[in-house]
């Protein structure tokens, strides 16, 4: 006999899909990790501006590179951010209806993409990020996003006690 609590549900809004994607875009794009690359790009950039100046050797030519430099992180940072818009909206279109329940051999998410039961035990964090949950998957180290809405602080504390 299934002693859990009914699933919670939620409908997705078109304002709750946009705040998906700008909280998971900065939770996934903007941790210090990913932070690294656009500082290094920096300091390739300033190192070319100033090496080129200093020796007054082909100016023109390091400004470009340069200038390819950062158009090409720009470009990438674009298509990072461009791919999980597609995940997102795949998994949570608006107007889909969008599920949680804590059960007790794990816990169970439904989206657009399908209903799930992950186990406690796959499972290694919860990080809240505004309007989106990343739950961190102990083998792969991937998040799985849901709206954190569907989420009370009692479920969270619960949620993280069965992690571990």
């Amino acid at each position: 006999m299934d002693t859990a609590p009914a699933p919670r549900s939620l409908t997705v809004s078109a304002d709750l899909r946009r705040q998906l994607e700008r909280d998971t875009v900065r939770a996934l794009l903007l941790r210090p990790r990913m932070l690294v690359l656009p500082v290094l790009v920096l300091i390739v950039v300033l190192s070319i501006a100033v090496g080129a100046v200093a020796t007054g050797t082909n100016v023109a030519s390091n400004i470009a590179i340069a200038v390819v430099a950062v158009a090409a992180f720009a470009l990438m940072a674009w298509q990072q951010q461009r791919r999980l818009a597609r995940v997102i909206d795949a998994a949570f279109p608006v107007g889909a209806v969008v599920t949680m329940r804590l059960r007790p051999d794990g816990l169970q998410l439904g989206s657009a993409s399908g209903t799930n039961v992950i186990a406690y035990g796959a499972l290694r964090g919860v990080e809240r990020h505004g309007a989106v949950l990343l739950l961190r998957q102990h083998s792969s180290g991937i998040r799985l996003m849901h709206p954190a809405a569907l989420f009370t602080e009692d479920d969270l504390a619960a949620l993280r006690q069965r992690i571990g």
